[in-house]
């Protein structure tokens, strides 16, 4: 590399709120997606060895102060496929990154909308650039599909849908299914979602405490298993809800219909977490689901439960008394 090359690239991706369809699309279900305005960040700089003193480099990535068991496993991963190549610095430049995903907190709380998915496509992203920039025609056409290289690197983290990478990579509202093919292996399917009947976006509401996702999955996996049955009804419950939601909201008009089918989400939801002995629907959620059908509208939890989000929908007659009484401050989240 010469000397006088310089280089910062910057790349970003978004997060997403599940808005109908968890857990039942584990298991083939469509569920609805929508982006966040929060946005991961990466930047990818070169800088010279004595002026990258303190920043994180491909040399000390491993024992970097700053580093984050995903930042670790990105760099980690990216050396192992050969994305990330040292030798081709020189010895007077050092490769430095910056991964930023403080959007997706509320004050030291992580909020749960997808960070690590975003992030993840984020440094993707700012990899394919970087690789442009040197002009590495090998690199540059291995870099051609994000959605490969962002499900390669989320799958060897630990997996799940890959609802989250779909969402980060669309940008715009989605409705995603996955199934499997003969061999296990993973089909995802992704649909731009049509334009909504009319305004129908929910409050969003910071239910004050982060809920990790991966054990709430395990719970489901583990009790479909092996109670299969009762977990069939509520899944069913899930399923037929959702769809009812899906319906309504991008071809109807009935707007107390499309609240039943919340409602019935939402318990469908409780009764889940009670046979999988998870709290889907935490106390903070019960919370806002009464307020919100005492205002005549409805509520539920986004994505796993047990914390993070809760989505709430109230009519727009009754929105400024219900505002007035609201247990929590509703958040700006959705694009």
């Amino acid at each position: 590399m010469p000397k006088d090359h310089n280089l910062s690239l910057d790349a970003s991706a978004g997060g997403k709120l599940v808005i109908a369809g968890e857990y039942a699309v584990l298991l083939g279900c469509e569920a609805w997606v929508m982006p966040t305005l929060a946005r991961a960040h990466v930047r990818i700089e070169t800088m010279q060895a004595s002026a990258s003193s303190g920043l994180m480099t491909l040399k000390n990535y491993k024992t970097h102060p700053r580093k984050s068991p995903l930042s670790k496993h990105l760099i980690s991963k990216s050396i192992e496929w050969g994305w990330l190549n040292e030798k081709k610095l020189s010895l007077d430049y050092e490769l430095t990154f910056d991964f930023q995903s403080s959007e997706f907190t509320h004050g030291d709380t992580k909020l749960g909308l997808g960070s690590s998915s975003a992030l993840t496509l984020a440094w993707v992203r700012a990899l394919r650039a970087y690789h442009e920039s040197l002009k590495d025609s090998q690199h540059q056409k291995r870099f051609e599909s994000e959605a490969k290289h962002a499900y390669q690197l989320h799958d060897s983290f630990g997996g799940g849908s890959g609802i989250d990478i779909a969402q980060a990579l669309s940008e715009k509202p989605i409705l995603f299914s996955m199934t499997h093919d003969s061999d296990g292996k993973v089909l995802r399917r992704i649909k731009d979602a049509p334009p909504l009947a009319f305004p129908w976006r929910p409050l969003t509401f910071f239910v004050g405490h982060a809920q990790n996702t991966r054990p709430f999955v395990r719970a489901f996996e583990h009790a479909y298993r092996h109670q299969k049955n009762k977990v069939d009804t509520a899944i069913r419950e899930i399923r037929e809800s959702s769809q009812g939601m899906i319906d309504l909201a991008f071809q109807g008009d009935d707007f107390s219909h499309f609240l039943e089918h919340v409602s019935r989400h939402a318990a469908a939801m409780s009764e889940l977490g009670m046979h999988i002995d998870v709290d889907i629907v935490s106390h903070e959620h019960q919370e806002i689901i009464r307020w919100a059908k005492a205002h005549g509208g409805a509520a539920k939890p986004s994505g796993a439960g047990g914390g993070d989000i809760a989505l709430a929908w109230i009519p727009q007659e009754h929105l400024s008394s219900a505002l007035s009484t609201c247990p929590l401050k509703p958040m700006e989240l959705l694009k």
